[in-house]
């Protein structure tokens, strides 16, 4: 993932939100060779803590702002993100679906 990231995008607010449950630095979104989004300690290689993105966290991303939520990029319907057996994904409520990968948000 690159580095320089948008102070409103999910990375950022991972960044901002989430710390490491071993040694309290930040976590950082991080993409794995095989396209599966984690978590990872940014005191690493001093600290190799990682995590799972749980759909409950990004729907807090999604609520941030007073519970308006965050709007498709296609149909301006709110997205929800839920919890597969690859991992979280994340879908708009209109019809049709329209499906977005955790760097999208």
């Amino acid at each position: 993932m690159r580095e320089d990231v948008k102070e409103d995008t999910f990375a950022a607010y991972v960044k901002t939100h989430k710390k490491c449950p071993i040694c309290g630095k930040q976590m950082q979104l991080k993409k794995s060779k095989k396209g599966k989004f984690f978590l990872a300690c940014m005191g690493y290689p001093k600290c190799k803590t990682t995590a799972f993105v749980e759909a409950d966290f990004v729907e807090e991303y999604f609520n941030r702002n007073g519970g308006t939520g965050q709007k498709c990029l296609r149909c301006k319907y709110s997205l929800k993100a839920e919890k597969g057996i690859y991992g979280v994904y994340i879908h708009c409520c209109g019809q049709p679906v329209h499906k977005y990968k955790l760097d999208e948000i």
